[in-house]
């Protein structure tokens, strides 16, 4: 019994000792951070962030200051909502926090962070967009496809129309990503996955399209093996087995659709036919480069940079500016008025009308958010506040869109 009382009294001693040691040296090196809330020993402040860790951001920034430092698990990190350092940040000091952190989403779903949005910053992200710009996203290549765009216009107007004419309610992110899709998927592939015009079945193409949903929704969860390693041997919600089914199945598709274009590709070439506008894979897979590195890179292109990121973000931010606009009485009247100014009753709204049109959908747009909480990762220390390298910068623009400076930046 004595030698059990001397053991758990030796055991608390030793526990306070470590607990005293621990505060003092997380007193220390957060001295060059802003302020913040108190952290607990190894989880941090993570127990201090819920479903919806944007809004629990908000809230510590009402409280703490426009600049707030979290100790997430093993991870410094810190979140803004002012508008000013947002800028400093992005205008200023870009070079400092350009980098992303590499976490298992981005691991898993996007090749290993082998495309351009997620990718740490370093030489294959520099060449990975400068393929892009030189290769895909020319002003050539965007207008070579306004015929298509408009063609994919006139078939949402006419889907949503004969669901309207039979009084059914009509779900605007499912007609809304399908526009989105095939808009990417046309100048991509050279495919319609939904419509008349579709190459696949309609189960195919929804399956492929809750697999893009699922790919963000993947993403923007805050998963406590990116913060607390050991925590990735339990994983007792199956987040990262989920991610690797949604890989496997990902890259099952985009498998098929480079061989899909290699077999054209060599086809052509046979028949002395390899004149005809090529779709972006096929310039993709035109460029030189080792065959087999080649492969994963358009793979990596192919799903986030061209399909999951036009696709998602597209429909997600149509649908809450048409909420916006609802919700906002008198700029539905206004835009009304300008599409019977500017347009007329008697042709459809062209994209050199845009240019014409005033800013109350992108007003009431600013208001909404993608990515509450956009993660940076910093790849040297930082002017601004000298924090460490590999500091995560949370750029919360859901707060920021609501403050009132927001405008004029």
């Amino acid at each position: 019994m004595i030698l059990l009382l001397a053991f758990s009294l030796f055991a608390i001693l030793s526990l306070n000792v470590l607990l005293w040691r621990w505060l003092k040296v997380s007193a220390c090196k957060t001295q060059k951070f802003p302020p913040g809330p108190l952290r607990w020993p190894i989880l941090g402040n993570l127990l201090q962030l819920g479903p919806l860790p944007h809004r629990d951001m908000a809230t510590l920034c009402d409280k703490y200051g426009s600049l707030v430092y979290l100790r997430l698990g093993n991870v410094d990190a810190i979140t803004t909502n002012d508008p000013d350092t947002i800028r400093e940040i992005l205008f200023r000091q870009d070079d400092v926090f350009s980098s992303r952190p590499k976490t298992l989403a981005a691991l898993h779903l996007a090749y290993g962070c082998g495309d351009v949005a997620l990718a740490p910053m370093g030489p294959h992200w520099k060449r990975m967009r400068r393929i892009c710009m030189e290769h895909l996203l020319t002003t050539k290549r965007l207008e070579s496809f306004t015929a298509q765009r408009a063609e994919e216009t006139r078939y949402l107007i006419a889907d949503v129309y004969k669901r309207a004419e039979c009084g059914k309610l009509i779900n605007l992110r499912e007609v809304l990503g399908a526009f989105s899709m095939n808009n990417v998927t046309r100048m991509l592939l050279g495919k319609q996955f939904f419509g008349p015009g579709s190459v696949v079945g309609p189960k195919e193409a929804q399956e492929f399209m809750h697999i893009t949903h699922k790919l963000f929704r993947l993403l923007g969860v805050i998963y406590l093996g990116d913060y607390l390693p050991f925590w990735r041997w339990v994983d007792p919600y199956g987040c990262e087995k989920e991610m690797k089914d949604v890989e496997k199945r990902v890259d099952k598709f985009h498998t098929k659709i480079t061989e899909e274009h290699r077999r054209t590709k060599r086809e052509r070439e046979d028949n002395n036919n390899d004149n005809g506008e090529m779709d972006f894979v096929e310039v993709l897979l035109s460029l030189p480069g080792d065959n087999g590195k080649e492969h994963i890179e358009i793979k990596a292109l192919i799903q986030w940079d061209m399909i999951a990121a036009a696709t998602d973000t597209s429909a997600v931010t149509n649908e809450w500016a048409m909420a916006e606009v609802i919700k906002q009485p008198r700029a539905m009247r206004k835009i009304q008025e300008e599409l019977d100014n500017i347009v007329g009753s008697n042709r459809m709204v062209d994209e050199s009308d845009l240019v014409h049109f005033t800013r109350d959908v992108p007003d009431a747009s600013g208001r909404t958010v993608l990515d509450p909480s956009r993660i940076r990762s910093t790849n040297d220390g930082q002017r601004l506040l000298h924090p460490s390298k590999d500091t995560s910068l949370h750029q919360h623009t859901w707060v920021g869109s609501k403050h009132e400076d927001m405008g004029r930046h």
